[in-house]
């Protein structure tokens, strides 16, 4: 592997998951304001995380650093290994089992995720459904609500528990 690979792949790993998220956004063509918006961070915060991002990348600019940060994505997004599979001969396990079927390894024919009927699910939700869309923040107050009167409940079912058995234990 040449230097200036060695070198990307560690430039690379010395951005932070946040910086990262920064410049994901940035070569986007986005601006600090939109950053700041699609992360939940003020914009002055954006605009810290691509000066440190800058000075990891070599660069002076925004536009270099974004420049750069894709070359480094692109070349580390490449995929090193392809499918796994054997090939069309067959492998016996051992030398001595070589007549029986059942030792020898069956070769790949379709991929590992059509095999096992896995779905990757690439969005993850933090919160149920109900808590998002038009009515997520009504939903979110009420919950809340709801919430709080159950622990003020819980708190005086308690007082009165206590109030009883100190009585109890006065008399």
């Amino acid at each position: 592997m040449p230097t200036s690979d060695i070198v990307s792949d560690n430039v690379i790993d010395e951005l932070t998951t946040k910086q990262r998220a920064v410049m994901e956004l940035l070569i986007q063509h986005q601006t600090s304001k939109e950053i700041g918006r699609s992360l939940g961070i003020s914009p002055h915060t954006v605009d810290q995380r691509i000066q440190f991002a800058k000075k990891k990348l070599g660069v002076t600019s925004r536009a270099e650093a974004a420049v750069r940060y894709r070359e480094l994505k692109m070349i580390c997004d490449k995929t090193v290994y392809e499918e796994s599979c054997l090939s069309d001969a067959a492998i016996p396990l051992d030398n001595e089992s070589q007549d029986d079927t059942a030792a020898y390894l069956l070769k790949c024919s379709e991929p590992i995720n059509s095999v096992l009927d896995v779905e990757v699910e690439a969005d993850y939700r933090v919160v149920p459904e109900m808590f998002e869309g038009i009515y997520g923040k009504l939903a979110r107050v009420i919950a809340m609500f709801l919430v709080s009167c159950s622990f003020i409940i819980l708190g005086l079912a308690v007082l009165a528990m206590f109030s009883g058995l100190s009585a109890i234990y006065a008399e």
